[in-house]
């Protein structure tokens, strides 16, 4: 029995569900085989016990009551830590892996006797602001929205290794890349807002083993396998996957709806729905020209128009998830594009409806 609840003795990994529920922390002892903490109410007590029992390998804390946390003296191989609230972290010579996630405090400091060295780095979004680690070799970067590598590069002159993962992203000045003399690994994956004119020489990257892009701007992946063609004949692995032409971008990274994604008040397939929308919304634009008639563009106008509120007008009619910012940012979404595309059909000489008309159908037919 642990915490009152009677567990199997090969228990492995155990969290909050049953830490909160024992009286003294001993009681774990009577798990052999437990090796991984999860906890989001670290305690003092708590970060001794991982200090006293070197079979434990892998943790993952947060505390609001620990502002130093202190595992030097630890076994841990693995380390998650949500840096809200941390002014101060140290880590332990054997630990391999540390991923940062959450705000931290002004003045961070990490202690590490080989100032990150051989640590793999792993932080949410970019990089937070902290002192130490100056020697990482392995970075890691998920869930970037916006990225300047010349930043990184900058932050880490040793890398060896760095991995990034947009949500999609920008990322900005690529060509610092070549500053990291080192590089043996660059993987990119989602992340745009450079072109041809950024990519590198594969001369400027002498150590470079892998390079691997995945949904990338389209004529960036064509200049990356120019430059790196020859290299990639003499061993370089090389991956470019998803080149995105401007019309992706366009639905994609520019939809003012991908940031519905991750709010409290609306679910993902919300988010997508919402997305998908301004999709079709784009694709009823594009299908207008100079050959059709006033009539005829009225009537596309119109029903792309319909279509559009009636998906917002569903989704909230289900779950009431459209307030004033979001009520704000589907008709500003809809004005974005009639503003540019009557603009240009009328420079064709194309009659059409006053754009302020189209906008009150708009109104007259939401819901919310």
């Amino acid at each position: 029995m642990v915490g009152g609840q009677l567990l199997p003795p090969y228990t492995s990994r155990i969290d909050d569900s049953i830490l909160q529920t024992v009286s003294d922390l001993s009681e774990l002892d009577r798990l052999p085989r437990l090796m991984r903490l999860a906890t989001r109410h670290g305690t003092l007590e708590l970060m001794e016990y991982v200090a006293r029992h070197p079979f434990l390998h892998e943790l993952s804390w947060q505390s609001s009551t620990v502002s130093e946390p202190d595992f030097s003296q630890s076994n841990l191989a693995r380390l998650n830590v949500d840096l809200t609230g941390v002014t101060c972290l140290k880590l332990n010579p054997v630990l391999h892996s540390l991923a940062l996630r959450g705000a931290p405090s002004p003045g961070l400091r990490m202690v590490d006797g080989h100032e990150g060295q051989f640590l793999a780095l792993e932080c949410e979004q970019g990089v937070p602001p902290f002192s130490g680690l100056d020697r990482v070799a392995d970075l890691s970067l998920v869930g970037v929205r916006e990225l300047d590598l010349a930043a990184v590069a900058q932050r880490f002159p040793g890398l060896r290794q760095l991995r990034i993962w947009g949500k999609p992203g920008m990322l900005a000045h690529l060509p610092a890349i070549a500053q990291l003399k080192q590089l043996q690994t660059f993987t990119a994956d989602n992340l745009f807002g450079y072109g041809a004119g950024d990519v590198p020489s594969a001369s400027q990257l002498p150590q470079l083993a892998t390079l691997s892009m995945n949904s990338l701007p389209d004529d960036a992946a064509k200049a990356i396998k120019a430059n790196f063609r020859q290299a990639a004949a003499q061993g370089l692995e090389l991956r470019i996957s998803k080149p995105r032409k401007p019309e992706w971008l366009a639905e994609n990274l520019l939809n003012p709806f991908r940031d519905w994604d991750g709010r409290a008040n609306i679910s993902a397939t919300q988010a997508k729905k919402a997305a998908q929308a301004y999709k079709q919304l784009l694709a009823g634009t594009r299908a207008i020209d100079a050959a059709m008639d006033a009539a005829s563009v009225a009537e596309v106008l119109s029903a792309m128009i319909d279509a559009y509120v009636g998906v917002f007008n569903q989704l909230d009619r289900r779950a009431r998830i459209i307030e004033t910012v979001e009520r704000e940012e589907i008709g500003t979404a809809l004005a974005g594009l009639l503003e540019p595309l009557v603009r240009q059909l009328g420079e064709r000489g194309v009659a059409l409806p006053d754009e302020a008309v189209l906008l009150q159908r708009f109104d007259a037919l939401r819901e919310f």
